[in-house]
């Protein structure tokens, strides 16, 4: 799977060692999401992740 800059910057930024911890929540949602991630609301700022491999 062929990944955009913005998503590729993210997914490598999650391996680094060690892991930057000024990730931002939206940009990995984001990374899921175009990974084929299903992502829904769940209450107030919870969500699930669904993830099918």
């Amino acid at each position: 799977m062929e990944l955009n800059s913005k998503h590729q910057k993210t997914f490598d930024a999650l391996f680094q060692n060690p892991t930057r911890s000024n990730i931002l929540w939206n940009d990995i949602e984001s990374l899921l999401i175009a990974l084929g991630a299903e992502v829904s609301d769940v209450e107030g700022q919870e969500s699930d992740l669904l993830l099918m491999i």
